[in-house]
């Protein structure tokens, strides 16, 4: 009885132990904090209407490190949380969690926020060695997401199975806030990419392929395949922040695929209510 009583006492220590010790997938020890309320007071995140944990993708990483420090499968509903009295939401989380893929540590952290709208919101902080190690509310502004631009179409031609076009899109406006003072950049580059279908294949960045990069005001050639002409394309923008693309693209350019549509005109259906000049309207 004894050697069961001592037996049993060993277990129970080792459970309080397995209790307060993290698991091998929590790979920051000890923790470090990231949040919106820290010492610079309480700030928010405005989510766009209708967003939740279950329309956002969010992820973080250390800046320039991706590999060696992200949020792995740390899903968001675990550190973007809602403030119930105040129907707002904020941003609090640790490295210590389980989830997370290596140890973000020793430099800025990037958290991306991208909203099934096709909108975005990206934080950048410092890393300090206060209780909140990386803390946006020294930003001292609540956070907003922004819309990713949308690609227009400048010309259009048919050559066999391909159209091939001349395409420009906008700077994006807002949704980025990095470090007051600090030479940081947290402003998106942009790359145009090509979905298919019949109807809008959707705002989910894993539906496009990349045709390769986009500045604005800039117009670059593309060329998308119509061998299919059941089917349409539809070009969107995506956008990326240290090397790492957004989860949703931008609203999308439908591309005709149907030859009776090769007229240079086709690729203006995704703006209502312009006169079509041949029309006489």
């Amino acid at each position: 009885m004894k050697i069961t009583t001592r037996i049993l006492g060993v277990a129970a220590v080792l459970a309080v132990i397995a209790m307060v010790v993290p698991t091998a997938s929590a790979s920051c020890i000890p923790a470090s904090q990231f949040s919106t309320w820290g010492a610079g007071g309480y700030f928010y995140v405005n989510m766009p209407p209708g967003a939740n944990n279950n329309t956002v993708v969010g992820k973080f990483w250390a800046k320039g490190n991706f590999g060696s420090g992200n949020s792995g499968t740390y899903d968001d509903s675990a550190w973007l949380k809602l403030y119930g009295p105040s129907g707002r939401w904020y941003i609090s989380g640790a490295t210590g969690d389980p989830g997370i893929s290596g140890c973000p540590s020793g430099s800025n952290l990037i958290i991306q926020l991208d909203n099934a709208d096709g909108s975005s919101l990206t934080l950048e902080s410092i890393e300090t060695s206060a209780a909140v190690r990386w803390d946006y509310s020294t930003l001292n502004t609540d956070f907003n997401f922004a819309q990713k631009p949308r690609p227009q179409v400048a010309s259009s031609s048919r050559v066999g199975t391909s159209v091939n076009l001349s395409v420009n899109t906008q700077p994006q406006t807002g949704g980025t806030y990095g470090p007051q003072g600090a030479a940081v950049a947290v402003a998106p580059s942009y790359q145009l990419v090509v979905g298919t279908g019949s109807a809008d294949p959707g705002s989910d960045a894993g539906a496009y392929s990349v045709i390769g990069p986009i500045v604005p005001g800039a117009p670059v050639p593309a060329s998308v395949d119509c061998s299919n002409t059941a089917t349409d394309k539809w070009i969107a923008i995506q956008t990326v922040i240290d090397g790492q693309g957004s989860a949703t693209v931008g609203a999308r350019t439908r591309i005709s695929c149907n030859p009776a549509m090769a007229d240079p005109d086709f690729k203006h259906i995704d703006r209502p209510g312009r006169p079509n000049p041949r029309s006489g309207r």
